[in-house]
């Protein structure tokens, strides 16, 4: 899923060699607290939405115990899914990237996951998360992960809009996304709400501002309807 050790022969892309993303390279140095701290203020149960398609997800912070999940989850996005998301098609997670997105602070890493209500398998639907840039804490690197049968159905948009209130409650003003050149579907997806975009080492950065969502009618309506579900403080 992400390219780090223990993904076999998978490298970067030529041109990403030499730009590591906070969400794509797990640093050595971990940035997460304890997670009885973590846990503080935040609701576990999480809230339902309903997506285009008719079906229900249920949308809730990622814990600790969420590995298995996730590494089900990698297997089952096809290969571009996965190329488009972690630059490298390879199906299977190590360890350290599980510790890595699960044990988070839910602060300078944030996470939440959709999944199927009433389940208690491990069938998740997507994840987003984003990670605050070490020298700019005020930026986010924002990652979206959908599984494919659940793509185009606004499931990407509402873990946007999850995003957006958890950026709001925090003090990070730009949830930026790095984006394959040949990635077109998310790019103007992304352009549709309101995001800037520019070049930078063979990669589109796109920036999304926090704080005008209400300019953006595709995020505005599903961000009012996150900011009154109990997230937590």
């Amino acid at each position: 899923m992400l390219p780090e050790p223990g993904m076999g022969k998978a490298r970067y892309p030529r041109r990403l060699r030499g730009r590591r993303s906070a969400l794509c390279c797990p640093p050595i140095e971990r940035n997460f607290v304890s997670v009885p701290e973590a846990k503080q203020g935040l609701d576990a149960r999480g809230f339902e939405v309903a997506l285009a398609d008719g079906t229900a997800a249920r949308l809730r912070p990622l814990q600790p115990d969420d590995k298995a999940c996730l590494a089900w989850g990698m297997e089952q996005l096809s290969a571009e899914s996965r190329y488009h998301r972690f630059f490298t098609s390879a199906p299977q997670l190590s360890q350290e990237q599980l510790r890595y997105l699960t044990e988070i602070d839910q602060r300078r890493h944030v996470a939440w996951l959709a999944v199927r209500p009433g389940t208690t398998d491990h069938t998740g639907m997507g994840v987003g998360r984003y990670v605050c840039l070490r020298n700019a804490p005020d930026i986010a690197e924002v990652a979206l992960t959908v599984l494919d049968e659940h793509q185009g159905t606004g499931l990407g948009t509402w873990l946007l809009a999850t995003l957006h209130v958890c950026a709001l409650k925090s003090d990070v003003r730009v949830l930026r996304a790095m984006v394959l050149p040949e990635n077109r579907r998310v790019i103007e997806w992304l352009m549709r709400l309101g995001a800037k975009s520019h070049y930078i080492d063979g990669m589109v950065e796109m920036d999304l501002d926090a704080m005008n969502w209400r300019a953006s009618p595709g995020l505005r309506e599903k961000v009012e309807y996150v900011m009154g579900k109990p997230m937590g403080d």
